[in-house]
């Protein structure tokens, strides 16, 4: 790590992000403490905390995608077993925060962040439910964030979300704090794209790689959803797994993030082989997970079954 990273991870920015982080996840260990179950949306709590961090930073996020993030919110409360209702209930929110990356120089780009959270936000959701018991999901979202900040190098935005959301890795095991949530997954993967849009337009690689560092969250209900009906009752939805099945999930995920921090170096300038890269990695990931907790009792729906039965999204 190099001294200048060292004094960004120090400025007053990132010590004053860190409280903020600091003080949301207490409020919910104390919330643990009290009625000695998981808070629902700790998600929600997260991003909020992170945007906090960035209005008091001086790097507040456009009031536009403000709205977006609370519509993406909405949009993660709506009760559907169908995942072509929970892809559709991200769409307004998606496109009002596309609106506001038209004025770049990718013209692709607002297509593509609105693509992403429409696609991504649902399997981050999944997942929270699939692993709802060990709580996994969110300390997975905390690497996300902090493994931008060296994919998408040189944004203070990213240094700052990255430091709220930084002791949010004890969030999960053992003490199993907070799940995400439905509401929360989609508003943080609505503020996870937007960083990464805003931080890597000039630098097509770290866009692919960014997004990519959500790592397990995405790839293990992909990997589920094309597997057969045995693979897709991998995971124990009443379990909260070994603490062996726990903790290597999350060192996956942390490889996840240290490796597309390569893959940007390597695809620098080729988008084409970025892309190849980050989906290599993603899918070796996705089916290490998978086999990880493959002694796991039956899941309840994995992405690709449909029931008549509504289940929360909360």
């Amino acid at each position: 790590m190099s001294e200048a990273t060292i004094d960004l991870l120090l400025s007053t920015e990132s010590v004053m992000a860190v409280l903020i982080g600091a003080v949301g996840l207490g409020a919910l260990i104390v919330w643990r403490a009290v009625t000695r179950e998981p808070f629902p949306v700790g998600g929600v709590v997260l991003t909020a905390g992170a945007l906090v961090a960035l209005a008091l930073a001086g790097r507040s996020a456009p009031p536009l995608v403000i709205v977006g993030v609370v519509a993406l919110g909405v949009g993660g409360l709506v009760r559907s077993s169908s995942f072509v209702v929970r892809f559709a209930v991200a769409i307004p929110g998606a496109a009002v925060i596309g609106t506001q990356l038209l004025d770049g120089p990718l013209a692709y780009l607002p297509g593509a962040a609105v693509a992403g959270i429409v696609i991504f936000a649902p399997l981050v959701a999944w997942f929270d439910r699939a692993f709802r018991a060990s709580t996994l999901a969110t300390p997975l979202l905390a690497v996300s964030f902090i493994a931008i900040f060296f994919v998408v190098p040189d944004t203070e935005v990213a240094l700052i979300i990255g430091s709220a959301s930084g002791l949010w890795l004890f969030s999960g095991p053992p003490g199993m704090v907070t799940r995400l949530g439905g509401a929360g997954a989609y508003v943080s993967v609505g503020l996870l794209v937007w960083e990464v849009a805003i931080g890597g337009v000039a630098r097509p690689a770290s866009l692919v790689a960014g997004v990519a560092t959500l790592g397990v969250l995405v790839a293990v209900p992909v990997i589920l959803a094309l597997g057969s009906a045995s693979k897709r009752s991998v995971i124990a939805t009443q379990t909260d797994g070994t603490l062996a099945q726990q903790f290597s999930t999350v060192a996956v995920q942390i490889a996840v993030g240290l490796l597309m921090t390569v893959v940007v170096s390597i695809g620098r300038g080729n988008l084409l082989l970025t892309i190849v890269l980050a989906f290599g990695i993603l899918t070796v990931a996705g089916i290490s997970v998978v086999s990880v907790w493959g002694s796991g009792r039956p899941v309840d729906a994995a992405p690709s079954e449909r029931s008549g039965s509504s289940t929360s999204n909360v």
